[in-house]
């Protein structure tokens, strides 16, 4: 996972965060532009004047309520012009960024190893271009790594599903009672509802998710058995029980999917709980 992890990243990184540097506690003087829009969300940047070349420097804005970030972050990464705040390509786009191997500056490694889930970061570094050196504004949010959305009451029993229960650090837990019909077609449970933006054909989302065999009750794939690790889903290309569950879900939510044989592995049904965290955007 460590590699794939990795791999994920590493263009995303060459490109907004390689070349920062500087101190390790860099001072900030007060910046001619402001940042808005709710964390993980697309930003906005307003920039007052051009950003004079300096040396690279970093700042928490906001500092998240959410768990510390130890190994591996979920990050948004936007990033604009120092000249006149255009956006520099896509924005907010998600990115698993390893940070035992990340190819990034100490300082600004060891900010984000004490960063906590929902904090916003601003970069700032020089870069070159066709016509000469400029600087770049760079907003990185520490997205979370399990749902946001309120819980749903669910009453597993007398809706014939899965009993689905979560641990205290959040990843889920499934057993399939005497009582639960097993699926003939695909069936979608919320268990936890949010208002992010729902999810699109061709569509990357980055999740957490355990899945489970109908008969025997065995874990068939799991991200949280993996470190906890959110994994990337392309949505046109994983199995049509899970693409047709996520879609229309919105971020932020967490579902339960209940796939019959012919949508999933073709020789058992499957028991899905999905915690959607994060949409690449499709182009």
């Amino acid at each position: 996972m460590r590699g794939a992890v990795r791999a994920c990243a590493a263009a995303i990184l060459a490109l907004s965060l390689a070349a920062c540097g500087g101190p390790a506690e860099p001072e900030v003087p007060a910046a001619p532009y402001t940042v808005a829009g709710e964390i993980g969300g697309v930003p906005t940047l307003v920039l007052a004047k051009s950003i004079p070349m300096s040396e690279p420097s970093w700042e928490t804005v906001v500092v998240g309520q959410g768990p510390q970030i130890v190994d591996v972050a979920l990050l948004s990464i936007s990033t604009f012009s120092g000249l006149d705040g255009t956006a520099e390509g896509d924005l907010a786009i998600p990115a698993l960024v390893d940070l035992e191997g990340a190819e990034i500056d100490e300082g600004l490694l060891e900010l984000l190893q004490r960063t906590t889930e929902g904090s916003r970061i601003i970069a700032t570094r020089a870069v070159d271009t066709e016509v000469g050196e400029r600087m770049e504004i760079v907003v990185i949010d520490a997205l979370p790594t399990r749902y946001t959305g309120t819980p749903v009451e669910v009453d597993f029993g007398a809706e014939d599903l899965p009993i689905i229960g979560q641990e205290d650090d959040g990843r889920p837990t499934a057993s399939v009672s005497e009582g639960a019909t097993e699926p003939t077609s695909l069936r979608v449970v919320p268990l936890a509802k949010a208002e992010g933006r729902q999810v699109r054909p061709g569509d990357t989302v980055y999740a957490q998710y355990t899945v489970w065999t109908w008969d025997a009750g065995e874990v068939y794939a799991s991200t949280w058995q993996d470190g906890a690790v959110p994994g990337p889903v392309e949505i046109d290309e994983t199995f049509p029980g899970l693409r047709d569950g996520v879609l229309d879900q919105n971020l932020g939510s967490r579902v339960l999917i209940l796939v019959p044989p012919e949508l999933g592995i073709g020789t058992d049904s499957l028991v899905a709980v999905v915690d959607i965290l994060a949409i690449g955007r499709t182009q």
